[in-house]
């Protein structure tokens, strides 16, 4: 899944230790129908529908986005994968409901792991479409 963040998303003052709002729900959830708010990235290691990590990463993640901003980077590309998406673990998710999802995620996860660079991303059809530089 694909998010964008900015400086407005980072919470300094979370119940959890600190946080980052994820911008969920993003252009691909709602074409789909989703609605809702404040899917966050947290520390704690412990959530009811968060991405909750451990503090010490937690810190590392939100000092790495916040002072990319201070440094003008207009915002953060967030990519949220289910797993490493190699060959073997596709593989082994064949018969998973959500297979044809992650096979746009497996694209762009492709194409960056590849370059290591922002993904030109569009949603088209409900889609992520990965457009060429």
């Amino acid at each position: 899944m694909l998010f964008r963040s900015t400086q407005s998303q980072l919470n300094y003052n979370s119940v959890a230790y600190l946080s980052l709002d994820t911008g969920y729900p993003n252009a691909r959830d709602r074409a789909n129908g989703s609605t809702g708010s404040a899917l966050m990235i947290h520390g704690g290691c412990s959530s009811a529908g968060c991405f909750a990590i451990e503090d010490r990463p937690m810190q590392d993640l939100f000092a790495t986005v916040r002072d990319s901003l201070k440094a003008g980077q207009r915002e953060i590309q967030l990519h949220i994968f289910p797993f490493k998406m190699n060959s073997w673990n596709m593989a082994a998710h064949v018969n998973n409901p959500n297979y044809n999802f992650w096979l746009q995620l497996k694209r762009g996860y492709d194409l960056f792991t590849w370059d290591r660079q922002d993904l030109d991303i569009v949603v088209a059809n409900g889609r992520y479409v990965y457009v060429a530089r």
